[in-house]
């Protein structure tokens, strides 16, 4: 029996009707076959700009992007023209209601051809499935990004959106399609898929700006990167995704690092204006964690500018970092709640400070260095107004004291002891203020004194064979301020306490 059914499919000859059966079977099949596609199609497209963003269409129109979806349509217009020309020429072989021999051929052909565009059909469907994946969108709308492309954005916002022309068009950003998707997937709390976008950026962010065949327009394209990645950061400030954040923190600092390389220098300040608004996201929202995190990149770009003689830059990091540090201890006495983790920001900002500070002192450079003083007796200041001295504000006190003792070694290593008068009276003012609420770190103060004396003592009398002034005031007016200290300590217990 299964001989006789495959006799008569591969030798017997094809009667008129039942070719013409066939062939049409097959041209509603394949119209059928392609209507589905047409409809999985849309089902995609309207799935992905509904989740993500409108902007991701132009993926589906892009025949670069979605070549399968317009192959399969090709070979499927294919088939259906040549099996309708097929069932137009069948013609009977003379008197004999059977197809001619080479009209067999062709029935063959076509039947092959159909089963082709079954089999092809199968890529298709993977790859459409696969659109629906966020990363695989990224990596799609991260082929548009290039140096044009974004230059081309940024002379169309200067001019209101009105091209050379005169017509207004949209602004045709190529980053802003990747920012909605990422934005989409940090909805879903998908943390993958945002390091994989913002990996990406930085990947193409640097490729740009290390591209040798370009040195005009740099900068520009920097500020446009900087502030994408930016509104990313604050989005996920917002979902309190810490890794989230730490990875745009990431991102910032190897384009940092890249602008350094390349002696960008110019974009550097959009760039640090775009982490301290996403470290204030990071307090408002009480991401301890994160913060702590932006104060140690924040320490590195101030070290590596200060290496690469940034003054400005060095002094920005200097302000931003206290500026923050001063809505973190204002903000917790608000909310009541002076915790540890505040507690971790202070301590992160005492080392970031104390850590530029050796590079300032290092560099000689007094205006900076006398400012970065100022701003941690600022903060010395905030924990005295806004706290009891007690807790946390005790250890954040003490912490800040050995902040202070170490800049000023760094500045009599480095021959700045004019400014040591500085470091000594934030110390002097500690101790003195402490005393109602906690003699303990007037006692601390009195001894860092007593110490920083004695070093100071120790060093040259003169100066290129000449008398050292400078030294002579610095040693009598600590022993005057130590001396101070002492006088209230002993006044309270009865014990000289700097003995």
């Amino acid at each position: 029996m299964v001989d006789t059914i495959f006799h008569d499919v591969c030798f017997s000859q094809t009667d008129v009707e039942s070719a013409r059966s066939l062939i049409s079977t097959i041209i509603q099949g394949e119209a059928a076959i392609i209507a589905i596609v047409f409809t999985l199609s849309l089902i995609a497209v309207q799935q992905t700009t509904s989740t993500y963003s409108p902007r991701v269409i132009d993926i589906f129109n892009d025949y670069k992007k979605n070549k399968p979806f317009f192959m399969l349509l090709c070979a499927y217009t294919f088939c259906i023209a040549c099996s309708a020309l097929l069932l137009k020429v069948i013609t009977s072989e003379k008197n004999e209601n059977i197809v001619t021999p080479s009209i067999e051929h062709y029935i063959w052909i076509v039947c092959a051809l159909f089963i082709l565009s079954i089999i092809v059909l199968l890529p298709y469907i993977n790859f459409t499935l696969n659109m629906f994946k966020p990363t695989t969108l990224i990596k799609l709308l991260s082929e548009n990004i290039s140096k044009q492309s974004i230059e081309f954005a940024i002379e169309l916002e200067s001019s209101r959106n009105i091209d050379q022309s005169g017509q207004i068009k949209p602004i045709d950003d190529t980053i802003q399609p990747i920012v909605d998707v990422l934005q989409g997937a940090m909805k879903s709390y998908d943390y993958e898929t945002t390091r994989y976008g913002l990996k990406i950026i930085e990947a193409k962010a640097i490729q740009i700006l290390s591209d040798e065949r370009y040195n005009t327009g740099k900068e520009a394209i920097a500020k446009r990167i900087i502030d994408n990645i930016r509104i990313i950061g604050i989005i996920a400030t917002k979902q309190e995704m810490e890794k989230a954040v730490n990875d745009t923190v990431d991102t910032f600092f190897a384009i940092f690092e890249c602008l350094i390389d390349r002696e960008i220098y110019e974009p550097i300040d959009t760039l640090i204006s775009a982490l301290f608004t996403i470290g204030e996201q990071t307090i408002n929202e009480n991401i301890d964690t994160s913060t702590v995190y932006i104060f140690k990149k924040l320490t590195e770009i101030g070290i590596k500018s200060t290496d690469s003689n940034l003054k400005n830059v060095t002094e920005n990091m200097i302000h931003l970092i206290a500026r923050m540090t001063l809505e973190k201890i204002s903000m917790e006495n608000k909310q009541g709640i002076y915790q540890i983790l505040c507690s971790g920001v202070c301590l992160e900002a005492f080392d970031s400070l104390g850590s530029i500070c050796e590079k300032t002192a290092e560099k000689k450079w007094e205006f900076e260095t006398s400012n970065l003083i100022y701003m941690l007796k600022i903060i010395g200041t905030s924990l005295f107004e806004n706290t009891d001295i007690k807790g946390n504000a005790d250890y954040l006190l003490d912490n800040l004291l050995s902040t202070l003792e170490s800049i000023t070694q760094n500045l009599i290593k480095n021959d700045l002891k004019k400014l040591v008068y500085n470091t000594t009276s934030i110390i002097h003012l500690i101790g003195k203020e402490a005393f109602v609420k906690n003699k303990r770190l007037t006692e601390v103060s009195c001894n860092l004194l007593d110490n920083i004396s004695s070093e100071i003592t120790h060093c040259s009398p003169e100066v290129n064979g000449e008398r050292d002034t400078l030294r002579d005031k610095l040693i009598l007016n600590i022993m005057t301020w130590e001396g101070e200290l002492n006088k209230l300590l002993y006044t309270s217990s009865g014990t000289n306490y700097a003995q």
